[in-house]
């Protein structure tokens, strides 16, 4: 497998924003698969509204999962520390939606169904979603990028699967269940991606959680040793910047680059 390939190459360049572009297709590409049946539904459901159905299903939830999410992510930090807390919120969100979009066919007989299992995969994202992009500040702007640019690309795995499923002008019951597999294989793979991530920088992303401590700070540094650990003007640890010198940044406050 290719993320697999990936992560046993030796690198002397940081790749991890491959792993995040994959992650951000991941989580986004279930909504994305539903919602490019709008169609389908309609006809089926004979309900012309269910477009507005369908986003209230996904999107209501979502906010207040987002809101619980980041109240408690900071307990979550401190009891099990950033890697590990942010491996089991990838964990439920990801997790979950693998399956979930393997069951998805068996969910579109029936509106009632389709948007219990909607209003599921919203809150699964929002999960996901926060998990991303509070990590990804703990990396370089390049990671932030591919972040984003993942979660407006994951249009391009549905249309390719639309191409190479469909027949006529809907999904069959057989068309759908491989759409949502490839669905499904795309989330396994985005999860894939976040573990390998976050074990790459484990020690790394561990001083980055305790650097938020005052008193931490200089434990933080220290256990980053030879890596390429890097500290922010904020004070937060960056992945894949070089660390400041603490003498010469005393000084002129630049960065010095090993």
């Amino acid at each position: 497998m290719a993320v697999l390939a990936l992560h046993r190459h030796e690198q002397k360049e940081d790749y991890s924003y491959l792993y995040w572009f994959l992650v951000a297709v991941a989580y986004k590409v279930p909504w994305t698969a539903i919602s490019s049946l709008l169609g389908q539904f309609s006809h089926q459901f004979q309900q012309p509204r269910i477009l507005l159905y369908l986003n209230l299903a996904y999107f209501m939830p979502s906010v207040p999962a987002l809101l619980i999410h980041s109240s408690i992510q900071e307990r979550l930090e401190r009891r099990y520390g950033l890697p590990k807390a942010a491996l089991l919120r990838f964990m439920i969100g990801l997790g979950s939606l693998t399956p979930l979009s393997l069951l998805m066919p068996y969910f579109c007989s029936s509106p009632q169904l389709l948007l219990s299992a909607t209003a599921a995969v919203g809150v699964l994202y929002s999960i996901a979603f926060g998990t991303s992009y509070q990590l990804v500040t703990h990396f370089t702007p390049a990671c932030t990028v591919a972040l984003t640019t993942g979660f407006v690309s994951c249009g391009v795995v549905v249309l390719l699967a639309d191409l190479a499923i469909k027949r006529g002008p809907y999904y069959t019951q057989t068309g759908l269940n491989r759409l949502f597999a490839v669905v499904a294989a795309q989330t396994a793979i985005g999860l894939l991606a976040a573990i390998i991530v976050l074990r790459r920088h484990w020690k790394r992303l561990t001083a980055a959680g305790a650097a938020g401590s005052a008193d931490l700070v200089a434990a933080a540094a220290a256990g980053a040793g030879n890596g390429k650990v890097g500290r922010s003007v904020s004070g937060r640890v960056i992945i894949g910047l070089p660390r400041i010198g603490s003498s010469s940044s005393s000084s002129n406050g630049r960065m010095l680059l090993r």
